[in-house]
């Protein structure tokens, strides 16, 4: 397998853009709109906020932590071990579990308001990223 590392910098640059995107797709977003549908089978935009903002809380955990070594894990090799935990390939029970992630937050506005703060301190933690290996060193 070849390695799974990018130069620092490309890398950095590769991130912060599409946390930039994501955080203005959303941030003028009126409420209602929040209801459609998303590019997401079975998933509304407000599904996909409340998902992004799950995943963007839990790498400021990853970009805090420095590692030994390279990844040993790919994006595939990662999401599956947690789909082997939890509603593996039932799609109902995956957008069950999504729904109730979404549904913990009390408005779509409040879970935009929430993204865009989240996404204000991983970019700022990735400006403050050196060079190396960070992230969990396994799964769990």
């Amino acid at each position: 397998m070849p390695p799974l590392t990018v130069d620092h910098a490309e890398g950095l640059a590769a991130f912060r853009a599409s946390v930039v995107a994501v955080a203005d797709a959303v941030r003028d977003l009126p409420e209602p709109a929040l209801f459609e549908p998303s590019r997401c089978a079975g998933w509304t935009r407000f599904d996909v906020v409340a998902h992004v903002l799950a995943g963007w809380e839990e790498l400021l955990g990853g970009l805090a932590r420095r590692t030994a070594g390279p990844a040993t894990v790919d994006a595939a090799s990662y999401w599956a071990a947690y789909a082997e935990a939890g509603s593996g390939d039932d799609p109902v029970l995956v957008l069950m579990d999504q729904r109730r992630w979404t549904d913990a937050h009390r408005r779509p506005s409040a879970a935009v308001a929430r993204l865009l703060d989240v996404a204000d301190r991983v970019l700022a933690a990735s400006d403050a990223l050196p060079d190396g290996h960070h992230g969990p060193d396994a799964l769990g």
